[in-house]
């Protein structure tokens, strides 16, 4: 079995996702997941807040800390990553487009053998995939063409795989000037779709997952208390192996994701009350460079209808919102509710206090 892990990083929910969608005939979900792409992928991988494992979580630079002697990122609980399950039942591992994020911020440069091939043309973090979507000309074509020839060799690839690719052109957009965010916004539009063309959506014995870490912080602006445009995202999957993956709920974790994984082995896939609480974090490094600062719960009394309660430490105080959802999914609008007319406040601020050591009011 192949399992392709596709990040397309920062497409907030839109248009283009549904083309996508269309693209690979999968299944479209929503997601509750992170803000920012450290804090998101910790929980893809390992099904737990990054909370769950440090102190007020890990925010962008705290990886600078938690190094061994040879300077090396040592996260004790690296172990439960996903990966090194996959690793175990006998797949390979094989790394596409990622550089810093993964091995810093992740921590996987301390075990180089986990992944057979690691290769990263398009590392958000050089800038390239702004230079490809600025130069529609030759060197966009040659770095298309090397991804073309780089999907075929996984074609034709034999034996069990997981594959984790990124394209960051969306996650380039936010590097540009605002007033031309429309324009690069539909021209990485053009280049992640004829990207995901060339990949075979029907290959055999396959699982495609395909989906955003957290959506595009400038529209809307992102401040202390993100909005759901920030971290309610979307995943498309197809399953073309024999017990293809089914979905009773259209909603669901981004730490839901190893569950999924591990049930294609035969773990049982957990069923969640309809009145699930969602459970994310956000930190932002202008306020504190290492830790979260904001937790976040959410429940859904309504499939169109989000009720979201934010705690900010620094301000410590709750901010309680409600939003509404026209029927393809994209807000129609968010507003600020009062605890006192809302009963879900009570309910979700005890899952922040129960979940987050760092919420004490």
């Amino acid at each position: 079995m192949k399992i392709y892990c596709i990040k397309v990083d920062a497409l907030p929910f839109c248009q283009e996702v549904l083309q996508i969608q269309n693209l690979v005939s999968g299944a479209l979900l929503r997601q509750v997941g992170g803000v920012f792409t450290t804090s998101s992928l910790i929980q893809m991988f390992t099904g737990k807040l990054s909370s769950d494992y440090e102190p007020q979580g890990v925010g962008y630079h705290l990886f600078k800390k938690k190094r061994d002697k040879n300077g090396v990122p040592n996260w004790t609980w690296m172990n439960e990553y996903i990966q090194f399950y996959l690793h175990d039942k006998g797949f390979d591992c094989i790394e596409r487009n990622q550089g810093m994020i993964m091995d810093e911020c992740l921590g996987f440069s301390k075990y180089p053998n986990l992944y057979s091939e690691r290769t990263t043309p398009w590392d958000q973090h050089d800038n390239k995939s702004y230079k490809y979507l600025r130069e529609q000309g030759k060197e966009w074509e040659e770095s298309r063409d090397d991804e073309f020839r780089w999907i075929d060799k996984t074609k034709e690839a034999k034996g069990n795989i997981f594959y984790f690719i990124n394209y960051s052109h969306f996650h380039s957009v936010i590097s540009t000037v605002e007033s031309k965010h429309k324009k690069y916004h539909k021209i990485a539009g053009e280049n992640v779709l004829e990207i995901l063309g060339h990949y075979d959506f029907n290959e055999p014995d396959s699982l495609f997952w395909i989906f955003s870490d957290h959506g595009a912080w400038h529209h809307p602006h992102l401040g202390k208390f993100p909005l759901p445009e920030h971290f309610y995202t979307w995943a498309i999957v197809k399953d073309n192996t024999k017990e293809p993956l089914t979905f009773p709920n259209k909603i669901i974790s981004m730490q839901d994701f190893p569950m999924f994984i591990r049930s294609k082995f035969g773990s049982p896939i957990q069923q969640f009350p309809k009145d699930r609480i969602f459970l994310t974090e956000d930190g932002r490094q202008a306020v504190r460079r290492e830790v979260m600062t904001t937790a976040i719960a959410c429940q859904f009394p309504e499939p169109n209808k989000m009720d979201c309660l934010l705690y900010h430490i620094c301000l410590n105080r709750y901010l309680l919102r409600e939003s509404v959802f026209e029927k393809g999914g994209l807000v129609i609008e968010t507003k600020v509710k009062s605890p006192k007319s809302s009963k879900s406040f009570g309910i979700l601020r005890k899952a922040l206090r129960e979940n987050f050591d760092w919420v004490t009011k």
